[in-house]
């Protein structure tokens, strides 16, 4: 087995991988829910429709 030396290690090149393009989906998913569940919060006190505990 050949090592790499660090001109060749400096030239490689990486790309996105399903597995990241999938977490960021994941991260925008979960922000996008975390805004609405924030907006319908903030819409239930403002109108005071909360439900009693």
């Amino acid at each position: 087995m050949q090592e790499l030396n660090k001109i060749e290690l400096l030239s490689i090149r990486g790309g996105l991988t399903g597995t990241m393009v999938n977490a960021m989906a994941r991260l925008v998913d979960s922000l996008l829910e975390a805004g609405r569940s924030l907006g319908s919060g903030l819409r239930r006190i403002i109108t005071g429709t909360l439900c009693p505990l």
